[in-house]
């Protein structure tokens, strides 16, 4: 944060020293052209410097302090228009392990603040992913206070996550495993399907409103995803499938995926996922594995590149097929099909 002119200045001193920031005021230049101070004291925090500088000039010409917490909570209640459910309890979980800095001024937290929070969740055996969303919350909180003029940079941008040493591979289901899902026919193991024959995350499947289930030209409408090539696409529903959306459709009052007429949490659908599996003998798998399976059955398959890209709503890395290809619903079911 820029501080206004002759308001002083505060530095951090190096060293490990128990008050290492100094409050000063700039008295004048020396004959040289040298700049001169006078100290107003040393303190352990840079907020209790500021605070001093305050008293010193009995001003009230500069902005209270903002404490992580309370431009977390200011950046929480305008993102959380833009995302869904899912997306907000990721926040608030991520927001968990940043406990040692939500009291610090927001201007006040250093790099280090910042490394040892994903060093402290590294050695607790916590993974890469995790570490990825806290850094990715830090960023998200950072901008915003950049934005609204609380501090100049962000230091999370920097910030060392270590290897990527997947926890728990992913796994395609087998045909059999499968086949057992189809012969559960129950509303948990028919949600399952929907992940397993259209490639979707588990969060975009329930964000699924009525809306973006078109009967009629039979295609999901993806609209909240965790990239911006999730967003916005469409998905043929399979024919195996389409009796039982049918179904959810008719059931469910303004998502897809319901239980007693609530949309479901991540945490809530985990639980369901986890019963159907047990009951498959498939204790090990994970929702992504859903995802997982299909683009390993329609690679096996043979089924067009740039369809299955478009399906699952990854990336097109070639610059051509980008900007170019753009795939009809014809060629998209072409695609999905392909799933038996």
């Amino acid at each position: 944060m820029k501080l206004p002119n002759g308001f002083g200045s505060v530095t951090k001193l190096s060293g490990n020293r128990r008050r290492p920031f100094i409050a000063r005021k700039l008295l004048g230049y020396k004959g040289n052209g040298q700049q001169y101070y006078k100290a107003i004291g040393y303190y352990e925090t840079y907020a209790d410097a500021i605070l001093a500088l305050k008293n010193y000039n009995g001003s009230n010409d500069i902005k209270p302090l903002k404490t992580f917490s309370s431009v977390y909570n200011e950046w929480l209640s305008i993102h959380s228009l833009e995302v869904g459910a899912s997306a907000i309890e990721s926040y608030k979980t991520s927001y968990k392990h940043l406990s040692q800095i939500a009291g610090k001024a927001i201007n006040a937290i250093s790099y280090t603040d910042l490394q040892n929070i994903i060093d402290r969740m590294r050695s607790n055996s916590l993974s890469y992913a995790s570490c990825k969303k806290v850094r990715s919350l830090l960023n998200m909180v950072f901008n915003h206070a950049i934005i609204n003029g609380l501090i100049e940079k962000s230091y999370s941008q920097y910030l060392k996550l270590g290897r990527n040493i997947p926890v728990k591979p992913h796994k395609p289901f087998s045909r059999q495993k499968i086949n057992r899902l189809w012969n559960l026919n129950t509303f948990a193991a028919q949600t399952v399907l929907i992940l397993l024959y259209t490639g979707m995350r588990c969060s975009e499947m329930l964000s699924l409103t009525h809306a973006d289930v078109n009967l009629k030209s039979r295609y999901f409408i993806v609209r909240q995803s965790k990239t911006e090539a999730g967003r916005n696409r469409i998905i043929p529903i399979h024919d195996r499938i389409l009796p039982f959306v049918e179904n959810f459709r008719q059931i469910t009052s303004t998502h897809l995926i319901e239980y007693n007429n609530h949309p479901l949490t991540y945490a809530q659908y985990a639980e369901i996922f986890s019963k159907v599996m047990h009951m498959i003998n498939a204790k090990k798998h994970t929702t992504h594995d859903c995802r997982h399976t299909v683009a390993s059955l329609l690679d096996a398959a043979g089924a067009n590149p740039a369809s299955v890209r478009s399906i699952l709503g990854h990336k097109n890395g070639d610059i051509t097929l980008r900007v170019y290809t753009h795939k009809s619903l014809r060629e998209l079911r072409k695609a999905i099909n392909l799933l038996k």
